[in-house]
């Protein structure tokens, strides 16, 4: 008889507990920023659906309108495409927008050392007497 593997846990599907400790180890890090992550996905996913959707709309087009004729059917979906491609370039701009506005809040520098009320010490410089205190390090 072979031995059975463990069963699961009730909220752990075999196989997939790594996505639990994943998520419990970068919860942390990602709640201070969950509105603008959650505006991210809602974007993401207005995007997917639009493009599906135009996916749809193409076929129609093609099988129902075009080939039977019907200019209305076709005026109507040319204006559902168009107004899609509009809300989808508008959310994708957004989306772009939020992604970046992530970033540049993720990466903002932090205050410059040795800094007094805002301006930058003497010994901070780059010109001055910076090269004389190297030239001093390098001779001790």
């Amino acid at each position: 008889m072979t031995a059975r593997p463990p069963a699961a846990s009730g909220d752990e599907v075999a196989g997939f507990g790594w996505v639990g400790s994943l998520w419990r180890g970068l919860a942390p890090l990602l709640r201070p920023h969950r509105g603008q992550l959650a505006l991210i996905g809602l974007l993401m996913a207005v995007e997917l659906g639009l493009q599906l959707g135009q996916r749809k709309a193409f076929g129609t087009l093609v099988d129902d309108a075009l080939l039977k004729s019907d200019g209305g059917l076709v005026v109507l979906i040319l204006v559902l495409l168009l107004a899609a491609a509009i809300v989808s370039g508008a959310a994708a701009l957004l989306h772009e927008r939020a992604r970046l506005a992530q970033a540049a809040a993720s990466s903002a520098p932090g205050p410059l050392p040795h800094s007094v009320g805002g301006a930058v010490a003497e010994r901070e410089r780059p010109c001055g007497n910076a090269g004389r205190w190297r030239g001093a390090a390098m001779a001790v």
